[in-house]
């Protein structure tokens, strides 16, 4: 028996729903991405979030889930993978973090980069498996889908080369410290996935590392962007950040926090501040213009499927030579009809990778991100480790 072409069921719009849940630790515990900060947090100067967006292809549902976290970690991916495996399959479930230093940890194989709180721990167990549950009975809609984009200004790369004095001897040395490096490589191309008119993905290259207090709970930029976004479209929306390649790239006003001047300020003061408040405020405002300048620029159409999901990982050793680890470096891609690319690496990639990605791939709209899953920590190029 033959088929006529014209028999066969035209391909479907994808459909969505999206949501948010409040993710703010409810005592004080200690904050995950500074070694010498193990205290308990002095006070949380915005809320932190786990954002959602569930994209159903018939009877398939990939479900992709930001935090505002320094890592996800394998434990909570795993916990996550069993609680919410009713719903969706472990290799369709999408983890990512957006990489704040001001966030209790999760990881507890970084145990120097914060102590795990198990209470905390399973806050976000509890509230993501109620959000996933309450969207799995939420409306879905069709999916209309836009990319747009625009230039920042507000990275500078962090990895300097050249000589510097030290303490000992030898006194004067060459090679690679972090500071601010004006002619080092960063991308500056702020990229943003317009979800309907209920949700947004948006992805910038930058470590979330500086806030004015460093004891305090923030979502760092994102949070301004957030609120930003929701100032326009409305306070129910999801907002997922994805942090781009940024292994090498932190904000550019960087340079007034680590002088000479600024590190006296601080000990002359007692004082953890970072960096001047104003100065962060203007700098994460004009941030948040640049995104919503993105979100402009993204007109939608309706997005027709298949949905493709593959994640695979393989042996740290095979990626960075010398590695002593035992651990697993993963990658997870993700396809929404022809339009829509997405890319996930478990680790805090430098940015060269994402030019390298996109033409390995053949994948120019390529959305590239960092730090999901079980982010084992920085993945050099070979430049940098010659």
């Amino acid at each position: 028996m033959t088929v006529n072409e014209n028999d066969a069921p035209a391909p479907a719009t994808l459909q969505f729903t999206s949501g948010f849940v409040n993710i703010t630790p409810t005592h004080p515990v200690p904050l995950a991405g500074y070694g010498a900060r193990m205290g308990p947090y002095a006070g949380i100067a915005d809320e932190l979030e786990a954002n959602a967006v569930i994209v159903r292809d018939g009877a398939r549902d990939l479900v992709f889930i930001t935090f505002d976290l320094l890592y996800v970690g394998d434990l909570l991916r795993h916990r996550l993978e069993e609680t919410l495996l009713a719903f969706v399959q472990p290799d369709d479930l999408f983890l990512a973090a957006s990489h704040t230093h001001f966030a209790p940890a999760t990881n507890p194989s970084s145990p120097l980069l914060g102590i795990v709180d198990a209470n905390y721990f399973g806050l976000v167990v509890a509230q993501v498996e109620a959000l996933v549950r309450g969207l799995m009975q939420a409306e879905f809609k069709p999916l209309h889908a836009g990319i747009g984009r625009s230039q920042a200004d507000n990275a500078v790369n962090r990895r300097r080369v050249g000589w510097r004095l030290r303490r000992r001897f030898p006194f004067l040395r060459h090679g690679a410290w972090m500071a601010p490096n004006p002619r080092g490589v960063k991308d500056e191309t702020v990229t943003l996935l317009r979800l309907g008119s209920e949700a947004v993905v948006w992805n910038y290259a930058c470590h979330p590392v500086f806030v004015p207090h460093l004891n305090d709970v923030s979502a760092d930029f994102i949070g301004v962007v957030r609120r930003s976004l929701r100032e326009t479209l409305g306070p129910r929306t999801a907002v997922l950040f994805c942090q781009g390649f940024s292994g090498d790239i932190y904000p550019s006003f960087a340079a007034t926090t680590d002088g000479l001047s600024a590190r006296l300020k601080r000990r002359w003061f007692r004082t953890s501040d970072a960096v001047a408040a104003d100065v962060w405020a203007d700098w994460a405002a004009r941030l948040a213009g640049h995104v919503d300048e993105a979100y402009a620029n993204a007109a939608t159409c309706p997005v027709i499927g298949p949905v493709r999901s593959l994640r695979v990982s393989c042996p740290l050793t095979d990626v960075l030579k010398g590695a002593t680890t035992n651990r697993a470096l993963w990658a997870h891609r993700i396809q929404l009809g022809a339009a829509i690319d997405i890319l996930g690496v478990s680790a805090e990639l430098m940015t060269a990778y994402a030019s390298y990605f996109r033409a390995a791939l053949r994948s120019p709209n390529l959305l590239c991100v960092g730090c999901i899953d079980g982010t084992f920590g920085y993945l050099p190029t070979a430049k940098m480790l010659r």
